[in-house]
């Protein structure tokens, strides 16, 4: 019965010790590269496509988020802002886009971090993580 029981016993450690692919989410808590945009014509025919010399966005831990560009809209001219995030709701709230309140809503799927812009026919971006804080 000994013999039993410990064999059992080195089994479960075996099974246990196993190698695991770590498959979590990064934290939001990072610096991130805009790696492709998507954009959609209005007939839901859109998809990503490739970024050259993507912006950044940093999010950081007293709740603020930089960017390199404007959070306003989706060019790419040399600007930066900072805005504040809300975590329950999973929004980026910025307050200087012609003095009204502009929200971004963000998701990470996977390795990436996802930025929903408020237009009509979807416009998203997509970033992957730069830096681990």
């Amino acid at each position: 019965m000994k013999k039993v029981f410990c064999s059992i016993m080195v089994i479960m450690v075996l099974i246990a010790c196993s190698k695991d692919k770590d498959v979590s989410s990064p934290d939001l808590i990072n610096a991130w590269l805009l790696i492709e945009n998507y954009n959609d014509p209005g007939d839901g025919s859109g998809g990503f496509n490739p970024v050259q010399n993507g912006r950044t966005i940093e999010f950081l831990a007293d709740g603020t988020v930089t960017t390199t560009v404007s959070f306003c809209d989706q060019s790419q001219t040399t600007y930066g802002m900072t805005a504040v995030y809300d975590t329950t709701n999973k929004q980026i709230i910025v307050n200087d886009c012609n003095e009204i309140e502009y929200t971004i809503e963000y998701t990470i799927e996977g390795q990436n971090l996802l930025l929903a812009f408020q237009c009509i026919e979807g416009c998203w971006e997509k970033y992957r993580l730069t830096t681990i804080f």
